[in-house]
């Protein structure tokens, strides 16, 4: 297409033209070119609340269950979350997603407290212990007693990585009670703009006893709790 646009514009007739004709004669205008799209503070944002993704395959437990709630950062006046949990052989497995105004220092905080971070709805006892703290890492033992047929206890080892870019949660059962077989949990913070942080979790839990309510109630309580406003404090 260059060619032929090239060659149209130099054709030329068999007489040459007088200097008023040549002087008369209009000169073909140019087209005109479209205008270079400029990204507007919008599409900025709308691009940010794009980057939430499902976990990525090398932490999650298990395929994603949950859809991302419907969200539009530019009019977000409340935080928006959805929780799902269910059941099946391997036990029971909880996941959720949402969208968050907060801090990353309040959700840090937050993730080491371990009233907010364990099933305290269920507990009789919650204790943070064998801490160190640096950072860009935070690392402790969640020292649980729980109310089950008796009265339980076990440890949660509690791995936190904080980065311009968001934090990654993790948590493993790693001694007590053979009454629960295991507990794990994955959560991903990731900042978008104006405050907004994108989070999902995963987590699986197997027991002699499964309590999947009681377990999901936890989650809610969190979401809850992170949804009341500067995660909610």
């Amino acid at each position: 297409m260059g060619l032929l646009i090239f060659s149209m514009g130099c054709t030329r007739s068999n007489s040459t033209p007088s200097q008023d004709d040549s002087l008369n004669q209009q000169q073909p205008l140019a087209a005109p070119q479209p205008a270079a799209a400029v990204p507007t503070t919008d599409d900025a944002e709308i691009a940010d609340a794009a980057k939430a993704r499902d976990l990525d395959e090398s932490v999650r437990f298990f395929e994603s269950r949950v859809e991302w709630p419907a969200f539009d950062i530019k009019h977000a006046d409340k935080a928006v979350y959805a929780i799902e949990s269910g059941s099946n052989d391997d036990g029971a497995w909880f996941e959720g997603k949402g969208f968050f105004r907060g801090t990353s220092e309040a959700f840090v905080r937050d993730m080491n407290d371990p009233m907010i971070m364990g099933p305290s709805n269920v507990t009789q006892a919650l204790s943070r212990q064998n801490a160190t703290d640096e950072p860009t890492k935070h690392h402790y033992d969640l020292h649980v007693e729980m109310d089950y047929v008796f009265t339980v206890a076990f440890d949660l080892t509690v791995d936190i990585s904080v980065t311009a870019d968001g934090i990654h949660y993790e948590s493993h059962k790693t001694s007590g009670t053979s009454m629960i077989k295991r507990i794990d949990e994955i959560i991903e913070i990731q900042s978008l703009s104006d405050g907004w942080y994108s989070i999902a979790f995963q987590s699986r839990y197997d027991a002699v006893i499964v309590k999947e309510k009681e377990t999901r109630a936890h989650f809610e309580e969190l979401f809850a709790h992170w949804a009341g406003g500067e995660n909610g404090r």
